[in-house]
């Protein structure tokens, strides 16, 4: 994802050029691949992102450019560009060509990616995971701000344990734990499958949207994906923890979901996920092994899972609400443009 500012016209190839802004507008644009129908918590971020700049910072034009079937532009300020889908891809897209991409966002293209980001004033990252590699390879002032997650529909509220236990037919002794994503290899599935293998009773893996992917294990129960975010965080909301094996993850917004449904988190101790989880609401194993995994979810259950979850939730609402993370982004516009509709309410615009 990049942000960018610009006091030219952003204009798209087969779109409507954008007029010049009055000295009192900005004009902000994000860019991300990962927007996909099925996609999760990158398109729940962005659009939550334009809804709370659309209410708090009325200065600011926002636009949003993705990947999609065919060029095209709705007329609210997101645009999308024709890419092709990936193979297995699960509905996301790639160029077929970076150069027709990046003509169309009016940056030059370069044979190295970090050199486009060193271009920028600013490089944001969602975690300082990311904002290291960044740096690592030749983005020197790239920075870690953690993304956030909507504390009003991912609430422990919306759970109902009974209900759950009844609709995948289990006992209300048993233990769900649960993993929400796509189908993918870097997710480690097959580690979340053994782990629960090791354990045993009571525990089993509630995999959403996920299952296609995982080994086949009758201690695993798969659910659809969850297009409706009300209905994933009743889903969460009803389990006793989150597991997440992927010891790569560049932050793991699900992560931050789980977390505001008051699940305690097991993860792995690397990655952007360790920067969002510790003791104190979960616990991260030593490697994205299965033993490891299995020890760490123990040693949650001995603790008390439910305090951790409690604590999680808190953790949610302080750091990680949508207040709270985009008045901080706002912060970081205002200070590299001077512009002063990233501080305060400005005149309304039209896109």
């Amino acid at each position: 994802m990049v942000d960018l500012r610009s006091d030219q016209p952003f204009g798209f190839r087969g779109f409507p050029d954008a007029s010049p802004l009055p000295d009192d507008i900005v004009r902000l644009v994000d860019t991300t691949m990962l927007y996909a129908p099925r996609s999760g918590g990158v398109r729940r971020y962005l659009n939550s992102k334009r809804a709370w700049l659309a209410a708090n910072r009325p200065s600011v034009h926002h636009t949003l450019v993705v990947p999609g079937a065919r060029d095209a532009y709705d007329g609210q300020g997101r645009v999308s560009i024709y890419a092709a889908p990936l193979p297995f891809g699960d509905g996301y897209r790639w160029p077929v060509v970076k150069q027709a991409w990046m003509e169309r966002l009016k940056k030059p293209v370069q044979k190295r990616w970090a050199a486009i980001y060193s271009q920028f004033d600013q490089a944001v990252a969602p975690s300082r995971f990311i904002a290291g590699r960044l740096i690592e390879a030749g983005v020197p002032n790239a920075i870690g701000l953690p993304l956030g997650v909507d504390v009003d529909i991912f609430n422990p509220r919306r759970g109902n344990r009974a209900a759950l236990r009844a609709k995948l037919g289990l006992r209300a002794d048993h233990r769900i734990l649960v993993f929400a994503g796509r189908p993918a290899r870097e997710k480690r599935l097959e580690v979340l499958v053994e782990a629960v293998e090791r354990l045993g009773e009571p525990y089993v893996l509630l995999l959403v949207g996920a299952g296609g992917g995982a080994p086949v294990s009758d201690r695993v129960i798969c659910m659809d994906y969850q297009r409706d975010p009300q209905a994933l965080a009743a889903i969460l909301a009803g389990c006793d923890a989150f597991v997440h094996a992927n010891d790569n993850e560049p932050f793991g917004l699900v992560v931050l979901e789980a977390m505001a449904c008051g699940l305690p988190v097991i993860g792995v101790a690397a990655g952007g996920v360790a920067e969002s989880v510790d003791a104190s609401v979960g616990e991260l194993a030593s490697a994205s092994e299965a033993k490891a995994m299995a020890e760490a979810v123990e040693s949650v259950f001995a603790r008390g899972a439910e305090a951790l979850g409690q604590a999680a939730r808190l953790r949610a609402e302080e750091r990680h609400g949508w207040d709270s993370v985009f008045r901080t982004l706002c912060q970081i516009y205002g200070k590299l443009t001077g512009a002063a509709g990233f501080s305060e309410a400005g005149p309304a615009i039209r896109h």
